[in-house]
């Protein structure tokens, strides 16, 4: 390292030193004390000179100089605190000084102490008059401290850790000579050193050096961490050393190294380091202006930081604040809105500017009760009482009514000032989907015990009107006798419609889907629901310009146009209008009553509006329950239009109602479309009964469903073998599987064997065999239980005789093709 670059005291054989024998003459006490106390508060060296001889130096200089107090008195020449081949220049400048150009400043200076050694420094002179004579005022700065008051100025202009690292390594530049230098700042939470800024030498250029983003300390660095600076001067031997990380060029060692730790207040932020390939380029002196720099550079680098990450708080705040789909309002302690993010304005219906500066109630309709939610509001936040997650409904001052939730919290402002910063999350659709949660559980639970009941019920009305079929086949009763037995058939035929109401509205009746035009449905049923209105009510039907075709039981929207023609009428007892329309519309999940797990699409709408007396907003949501009615005692079954909300569901489809009081109902059925057009219908079956004299195997367990039965084949001929369990139907085959030519079994049976397990054991021994089964749970059902395969016999009970007969000599006459 250049000597001469150095900033700490060599000795110099140049120069003479200054000689102690002279002295200055001392400073006239016409100066005054107060002169004479001012120069020593100075902090730097300050000299008076008179005819280039010195008249005072303050204490600075003394230690600067290395003075004595005994040498104050001295009269030394002035020049002769330089170096000889400086004076020549110096004196010059300091002779061109007049009254009109009466100062010079940062001349750079090369000091010589006494013993020899030098210190660099920068020199400004002045003309001063002090008692009518005029004086040179000097006042020499040490080059350490010149350099360090540059660097804080420059400091104070970096904004990034890494500008901050290049303002310091300048300044260590002209203070030390250096072949590599690094900084480094200490992340406690991860024992990690992350360099900010590292330079080596390399083919004689200073080149930055990508290291290791995170390194853990080296042995080296952790001990200026835990104890302070450190010089080390290796020597030739001592170059292997492992203690340290290499970077740069690592084909070899630094020989002299300065480490001192950055510190802020009483914390270790990182570590400073200053290197030189050359033996002994520092010594003590070198180490405690690197510590000196260092202190600058803790400052700054700690600066820098805080305000990053003020800067990143404040970018995460504003990005969270605008892109948050959440509405966000700050408020002060009257109410006053400060300000509002975008999903805030979207969620109001109001612009930003109608906002802000205004009381928070400028949102709400002129409706609600202002005045006491500002009070409340007040007194919240007075109290300071916060609110996570509270749900109310609002109805803003645009209209709108929304459900929301809301969370707020108390910040501080800038000017230390509470705020209130609250968050609104709308939840109106969540509160519509956990209601319609909850409806279809209640619904789904209803839907399990009417199926259940109607179940049982069916295996009952079997027999009932099995056996009033077979007393009607019997020619012999009398008028009376007949009436009797017809009547008894009437009532088990208005329960056995009760029952599949039931199992309309659980979603379990018999479906016979196949392509419907929605406009021939209708236009079929408009006599019969002018019939059903009457004469009061007027009747208007539409159709869609596009056909909408569904895919659907054509019996099953026969019974939705009749219920909802017969809730409309009970609705208009003094007469009005009902009109039907049909039309094809596309739904999208923005549709609000749209069942989220449908998908979105073209879907036929069936719309049913009369002009009756309306249904309240607080029994909405109970119409569509069985048994649910507001008719009097008597007057209706309360199945109506829970067996339309079955049927469509069953449907797959959904319902929307609207409905005001005194102005009318409107119920919208949406279907999905079909694909294609509609399919022909099938031409009904003459039902004349058919017998045979084939041999049935009959598997039932209830007693009188099995009697019925064995009764009606055996009067068309069939020879009967009946097993009121599937463990007894497997004996009975054992013994007669040759002549038994069809299976009519039930599929649960109380032993453990189902009617489908014991079809396959018989199924197995003969392949071509036919069976029946039968069930009061509907087909549809059982398939979907995975029971049986497609195009399995299947007959629903309660049925008919005539339908017994028929599908037993199908599937007979089946075998013999």
């Amino acid at each position: 390292m250049p000597k001469e670059n150095k900033n700490d005291a060599i000795s110099n054989t140049e120069d003479a030193p200054l000689p102690s024998s002279v002295r200055p003459p001392s400073l006239p006490v016409s100066v005054g004390e107060a002169y004479r106390n001012l120069l020593e508060t100075i902090p730097s060296t300050t000299l008076l000179v008179h005819e280039e001889k010195i008249l005072h130096i303050n204490c600075a200089g003394l230690k600067l100089y290395g003075f004595s107090a005994s040498h104050q008195a001295s009269g030394a020449n002035f020049l002769d605190l330089f170096v000889s081949n400086e004076r020549t220049a110096l004196l010059e400048k300091i002779q061109s000084l007049t009254l009109k150009s009466p100062a010079l400043h940062g001349v750079a200076v090369t000091n010589l102490r006494p013993d020899g050694t030098i210190l660099h420094g920068a020199l400004s002179a002045s003309m001063v008059t002090i008692d009518e004579k005029e004086m040179l005022q000097v006042v020499i700065l040490d080059q350490n401290n010149v350099v360090l008051q540059r660097l804080g100025r420059s400091l104070s202009s970096a904004n990034t850790e890494q500008e901050a690292a290049r303002v310091i390594m300048e300044a260590a530049t002209e203070l030390f000579s250096w072949d590599a230098c690094t900084i480094d700042l200490y992340q406690p939470e991860r024992d990690a050193l992350v360099p900010v800024l590292v330079v080596d030498t390399i083919k004689d250029s200073k080149t930055v050096i990508i290291n290791d983003p995170g390194p853990r300390p080296s042995p080296m660095a952790r001990r200026v961490l835990q104890n302070g600076a450190e010089l080390l001067l290796r020597t030739p031997e001592q170059l292997a050393s492992t203690d340290g990380l290499r970077f740069g060029n690592a084909s070899r060692l630094s020989a002299s190294l300065m480490n001192v730790p950055i510190r802020h207040g009483e914390r270790t932020i990182g570590i400073f380091s200053i290197q030189s390939y050359e033996p002994d380029a520092y010594d003590r002196q070198d180490l405690r202006v690197l510590e000196s720099l260092a202190d600058y550079c803790g400052g700054a680098l700690e600066r820098i930081r805080a305000e990053s990450d003020l800067r990143n708080s404040e970018n995460r705040f504003y990005s969270l604040w605008e892109n948050s789909v959440d509405g966000m309002r700050l408020t002060d302690a009257n109410g006053t809105i400060l300000a509002v993010n975008e999903a805030y304005c979207n969620l109001v219906g109001m612009r930003r500017e109608e906002l802000e500066g205004e009381p928070f109630t400028v949102t709400y309709s002129q409706t609600e009760k202002l005045d006491e939610f500002l009070k409340k509001y007040q007194l919240r936040f007075k109290k300071r009482i916060v609110q996570k997650q509270a749900t109310r409904r609002m109805k803003f001052r645009t209209g709108g009514i929304v459900d929301l939730e809301d969370t707020n919290s108390f910040i501080d402002s800038q000017d230390g000032k509470p705020l209130l910063l609250s968050l609104f999350r709308d939840i109106t659709a969540q509160k519509r989907l956990e209601e319609e949660l909850r409806q279809s559980q209640k619904m789904e639970s209803i839907g399990q015990l009417a199926g259940g009941i109607a179940h049982d019920f069916n295996n009952i009305l079997t027999v009932i009107n099995g056996h009033a079929s077979l007393l009607l086949m019997d020619e012999t009763h009398s008028s009376d006798t007949r009436e009797s037995i017809e009547q008894i058939g009437r009532s088990a035929e208005r329960a056995a419609n009760l029952t599949r109401q039931l199992l309309a509205f659980s979603r379990k009746q018999m479906m016979q889907a196949r392509k419907l035009d929605l406009n021939e449905v209708v236009g079929d049923m408009t006599k019969i629901l002018q019939r059903v209105l009457g004469e009061d009510i007027c009747l208007r039907v539409s159709f869609g310009s596009t056909s909408p075709i569904v895919y659907a039981d054509p019996g099953m929207m026969e019974q939705i146009l009749l219920n909802l023609a017969v809730n409309s009428r009970d609705s208009m007892p003094n007469g009005g209008s009902l009109s039907v329309a049909t039309l094809t519309t596309s739904v999208d999940h923005s549709h609000p009553a749209k069942p989220a797990e449908l998908p979105p699409g073209p879907f036929a709408c069936l719309r049913v509006h009369d002009t009756g007396c309306g249904i309240p907003e607080d029994l909405l949501t109970k119409i569509f329950e069985p048994f649910f009615t507001t008719k009097d005692v008597g007057k209706g079954t309360g199945l109506g239009l829970a067996t339309v909300y079955g049927i469509v569901k069953q449907h797959r489809g959904f319902l929307q109602v609207s409905s005001e009081v005194n102005r009318g109902t409107t119920f919208e059925i949406y279907l999905p479309n079909a694909d294609g057009s509609a399919d022909k219908s099938k031409v009904a079956d003459d039902g004349r009964m058919r017998g045979g004299m084939e041999t049935i195997l009959l598997v039932e367990d209830e007693d009188g469903v099995r009697t019925l039965a064995a009764s009606l084949l055996k009067r068309l001929g069939y020879r009967v073998i009946e097993a009121n369990s599937g463990v007894s139907a497997l004996e009975l085959w054992q013994v007669q599987s040759q002549s038994i030519d069809l299976v009519l079994t039930d599929i649960v049976m109380p032993d453990g064997l189902s009617g489908r397990e014991l079809a396959d054991r018989l199924k197995a021994d003969k392949p071509e065999m036919e069976v029946i089964f039968t069930s009061g749970y509907p087909r549809d059902e059982v398939a979907d239980q995975g029971f049986f395969r497609e195009g399995f016999n299947f007959l629903q009970k309660p049925y008919q005789p005539h339908a017994l007969a028929q599908l037993v000599r199908q599937c007979l006459d089946n075998q013999t093709l």
